[in-house]
């Protein structure tokens, strides 16, 4: 699924809920549960230190693979750098990452040439024992 939402701190709720609709039904609840807080990360993060695609927007994206749902968001900025930032522990934000990082199986930025940058997260629900 891809979609266009305002780049506006709304569209964390607005996504969020989109994705429970979504992929209820489709991946365990608790993978469910986690795939709603890292795209809620992922947005916040875009919203609050990107920048905007043309119209004021950005693009998220969710797929339901064999073994994975892929999550993924797109703004016009150029995504974060360095990986997870040092925060200390009285730090009020600067956590998401870490959140994004303890709750995927894999994660990542990439470059979308002159016109901004795409995070994506990967949360695997199938597990062997």
């Amino acid at each position: 699924m891809l979609d266009t939402v305002p780049y506006a701190p709304s569209s964390v709720a607005l996504v969020r809920r989109r994705l429970v609709a979504g992929l209820a039904g489709q991946v365990p609840d608790e993978v469910l549960d986690d795939a709603a807080l890292v795209v809620s990360e992922l947005v916040a993060n875009a919203v609050r230190h990107g920048a905007p695609l043309e119209g004021n927007a950005l693009q998220v994206g969710w797929d339901v693979g064999r073994w994975c749902v892929r999550l993924s968001v797109v703004d016009g900025g150029r995504g974060p750098r360095g990986g997870i930032p040092d925060v200390g522990l009285d730090s009020e934000g600067g956590r998401g990452l870490f959140l994004v990082d303890a709750l995927s199986g894999s994660w990542g930025v990439q470059s979308l040439d002159s016109w901004g940058s795409r995070v994506w997260a990967e949360l695997p629900f199938l597990v062997c024992a």
